[in-house]
């Protein structure tokens, strides 16, 4: 546990380092409109990402929630690159911008086990990645300029290998309709989400849901107007929006936490007042059926936070492994 400790610390410490490293891009930038406002509020949203998912990590280290966060933080950073004034980094940084979303899909829609738990789940992360991965790479070597509604002096495409502008315009145009159809099935698989399980349960994985819903309808409402070619007004003030609801996520995670928390100890305390009040026909076995049934199916969808575990012995693994079932924004806003 030592050697994790340490090792999730020097993952933070070099989270803190590419914070300071986007923060000298930002304010040597010289197509960057905000960048006072930009070195502040990115580099904290990034280390919120990767504070709250190494948290995450350490207390539950065989549950991938907490390194889907931390990755969410560094595609954030990587993103970032797109800052730069040199050809290389900036395109770099223009490529990989939308992987942070990417990255959020399979992070809201693995909550909260870290799994991907149904075919539809998995269909549609591995389409996000391809979609970032695969189809906007054909934009950039076919010449396409990422650059482009940039203002000041504006970088060129370092990874062109042809000239062949007018048929990048079209993978990019595919990139972001993509994007459209995969947000929109995200949010119609979180609505299902928030479905599913007991009141109880309902209730304590709300605050992340919810901040999950949001982030998810905005981002793609972002992706519709920029695919649809809205104005650009219309656009970016949807893109601040879905950057802000992404920025509240980690904080929605704690605040599931704490409220699974203060649950678990009103469970506890109705017990307490069932048992003391004196016209009460409940008998004792009942009170404490009850109040043990409300305190599960509120702390269940956080119990694998409320206590760091160790690793499962070899002979029970096996029978302590849970049922099956339990339990883009197109790139990075200035």
């Amino acid at each position: 546990m030592l050697g994790l400790r340490r090792a999730l610390l020097a993952l933070f410490v070099i989270g803190c380092l590419f914070a300071g490293f986007d923060v000298a891009l930002v304010l040597g930038s010289s197509h960057e409109p905000q960048p006072v406002v930009t070195a502040i509020f990115a580099p904290l949203i990034g280390l919120s990402f990767i504070g709250t998912g190494v948290f995450a990590w350490f207390r539950r280290p065989y549950n991938r929630f907490g390194l889907l966060m931390v990755a969410v933080g560094f595609a954030w950073f990587l993103a970032g690159l797109a800052e730069a004034n040199g050809d290389t980094l900036f395109t770099l940084g223009s490529y990989v911008a939308p992987l942070y979303v990417a990255i959020v899909v399979h992070m809201v829609l693995a909550f909260p086990t870290g799994r991907l738990e149904t075919l539809g789940q998995r269909a549609i992360v591995l389409a996000g990645y391809m979609d970032v991965l695969l189809v906007r790479a054909a934009f950039f070597l076919l010449g396409g300029d990422p650059g482009k509604g940039l203002e000041g002096v504006r970088p060129q495409n370092a990874l062109a290998v042809a000239d062949v502008p007018d048929l990048a315009d079209v993978f990019d145009y595919t990139f972001g309709f993509i994007a459209a159809v995969l947000l929109v099935a995200t949010v119609v698989l979180l609505l299902r989400k928030r479905q599913v399980g007991s009141a109880p349960q309902r209730r304590a994985q709300a605050p992340m849901l919810l901040a999950s819903l949001t982030a998810a309808s905005l981002m793609t409402l972002t992706a519709l107007l920029e695919v649809g070619g809205a104005p650009k007004a219309m656009s970016d003030l949807a893109s601040g929006l879905a950057t802000v609801a992404f920025a509240v996520l980690p904080y929605a995670f704690l605040a599931g936490l704490v409220r699974s928390r203060y649950s678990r100890a009103g469970a506890v305390g109705e017990l307490i007042e069932r048992l003391n009040a004196p016209t009460s026909a409940e008998s004792l076995r009942d009170a404490l059926a009850t109040a043990r049934t409300s305190e599960r199916s509120s702390a269940s969808a956080w119990s694998w936070m409320i206590a760091p575990t160790r690793r499962p012995s070899r002979s029970t693994s096996v029978a302590a492994r849970p049922e099956p079932g339990a339990g883009s924004s197109t790139g990075r806003p200035s």
